[in-house]
């Protein structure tokens, strides 16, 4: 069961803060937890459990393409062994505020450590971010990628993937929904279409690959995958 805390649940920030004290290795569930390691200023730490969650069901050819494929897919999917642990409350977060989370140690982290678990708090948590989509397009791995700008012009990136690869994922039915209302609205195709609508996005947080350049954001693996929420409109 995905986790799902009450709408006045502590701010991102505050949760970080309180965080702030080393972690000692201590018994969960009968497993030792591993060591954090610091971004942000706090531990941050992966989730302990040492098997995929039992919710997850996956075909043996997604499996294939979760073992196979480029960077963290099981994470981008949402079936990875520790989505269990996902927030699905959103918390509020603008645009330069999700970026900023790069300035605050996200680039130290060393995701070959964390190819097929999630680097917490930052990737077990659901934002919702407001602001102006500015182009969106369908690739080649089946993602619906767009880029959100905020007021001051900076720009995040957004993927939503697609719901066949993400069957077994207990975020499926919100990635399904974000798809449906996307392609219903701008039928993205390979051709990047230009945009310009105030949308607000939900999404879990994710950190790609450095080596991936996104819109305004080229030396950050900071954005939303998957995205799991989409409203139109100011």
């Amino acid at each position: 069961m995905l986790m799902n805390s009450a709408h006045n649940s502590p701010p991102f920030d505050a949760n970080l803060t309180a965080m702030t004290n080393p972690l000692k290795t201590s018994a969960l569930f009968g497993l030792t937890t591993l060591v954090a390691i610091d971004i942000w200023g706090c531990a941050s730490k992966p989730v302990a459990t040492d098997s995929p969650n039992p919710t997850v069901r996956v075909s043996t050819a997604q499996t294939k393409a979760v073992k196979n494929g480029p960077g963290r897919v099981a994470i981008e999917h949402g079936l990875d062994r520790d989505v269990s642990q996902v927030n699905t409350t959103p918390q509020t977060i603008t645009v330069e505020d999700l970026l900023a989370t790069r300035d605050k140690g996200t680039q130290k982290v060393d995701l070959d450590k964390f190819h097929d678990r999630r680097v917490a708090p930052f990737e077990t948590t659901t934002f919702e971010v407001k602001g102006t989509i500015k182009n969106i397009k369908h690739e080649k791995d089946g993602d619906f990628y767009f880029v959100l700008q905020g007021k001051s012009g900076a720009q995040a990136v957004i993927e939503v993937p697609d719901p066949e690869l993400c069957k077994g994922s207990p975020l499926l039915p919100e990635i399904t929904a974000a798809r449906k209302d996307l392609d219903t609205r701008y039928h993205p195709t390979a051709t990047p279409q230009n945009l310009n609508e105030e949308i607000t996005v939900d999404g879990v947080g994710f950190l790609g690959s450095r080596r991936k350049k996104g819109s305004g954001s080229f030396g950050s693996s900071v954005r939303l995958m998957p995205g799991t929420g989409v409203k139109f409109g100011g």
